[in-house]
């Protein structure tokens, strides 16, 4: 099976990811929870 030379969203998520690691920063990711009335 051949790869799609084109970055998939996730490979995106995760340069970036990798990038700002080196930067010293950490990235939080949201997860769905239920907040607010009702």
């Amino acid at each position: 099976m051949e790869r799609n030379p084109q970055n998939s969203f996730q490979d995106m998520i995760l340069a970036l990811h990798d990038f700002w690691a080196a930067q010293g920063c950490l990235i939080l990711q949201p997860y769905d929870m239920r907040m607010g009335a009702g």
